[in-house]
This record gives structure tokens, sequence and C-alpha cells, in this order.
């Protein structure tokens, strides 16, 4: 597992293949949006403060309640980047296959200052699915 603390600028987090990131569009319309290899996910603005994410296998990561959403993206490099609006990659892990499952909770509906991200750790589905708790 790995966590992170850092000042996400315009409180948007983006994990993708690190060679292939096609983002969201738009990245402000819902908290979380998928493109095939991007997921994009709202956290805590800059200005605010800093947004500890965290990310591992679901069992490492998973706080006890269910993921506010999951998907699979492409991972042709099996190397799965976090980087900032500003195109910055901050953190990079390896994957076990070219497409990823991605399990995200967080703290706050709106605003999280705590991501929690499970890789893989299910076989992976070829449908997105969202499960909102909120």
């Amino acid at each position: 597992m790995k966590t992170i603390t850092y000042a996400f600028p315009h409180g948007l987090i983006f994990l993708s293949s690190p060679t292939d990131m096609t983002p969201p569009v738009p990245t402000y319309a819902t908290q979380f949006r998928f493109t095939q290899s991007c997921l994009s996910v709202v956290c805590q603005h800059e200005q605010e403060g800093t947004t500890e994410l965290s990310i591992g296998t679901p069992e490492e990561v998973d706080p006890g309640y269910a993921p506010v959403v999951s998907g699979v993206i492409a991972t042709p490099t099996r190397q799965l980047a976090v980087s900032t609006s500003a195109a910055d990659d901050i953190l990079s892990i390896s994957v076990p296959d070219i497409e990823t499952l991605l399990r995200v909770w967080v703290n706050h509906r709106q605003w999280p200052d705590k991501v929690q991200v499970g890789i893989g750790g299910a076989e992976v589905e070829h449908q997105m699915s969202r499960n909102v708790f909120f």
C-alpha cells in the first residue's frame, strides 16, 4: 500500500495508465468520472488543505463500508499513475493486469480529504458500476 498527503490543484485526482491518460470531460460535473483509461476523483481543494490518498489492495484500504464508485480502466503498461490537473505525476504503482478494477472510498461526499483506492482484488468486470452511499 502507498499513502501520500498532497494539496491537489483544483481538487482533482486523476488515476490512469501513465502512457494513455484520456481525462473525462467535463471533470466538474460529478464527483467521479471514467473514460476507458482514466478515473477522475474530486477531493479537497488545495487552498483548503491537503488530501490523504491511499492506494492498495481492497483489503488494505477498505474502511468497512461500500465503495462510492467502482469501475475498470485500461492499464496496458501494468502501471497506475496518480496525477494532478496540471498533468504532474505524483505517484505510480504496479498493477497485475492490463485492465484494472478500481474501487474508491471517500470520507466526505463533496470535498473528501481522505481518498482510498482499492486496485484489483476481484475478477475484472467489463461493466462499470456505481455504488452511492450518500
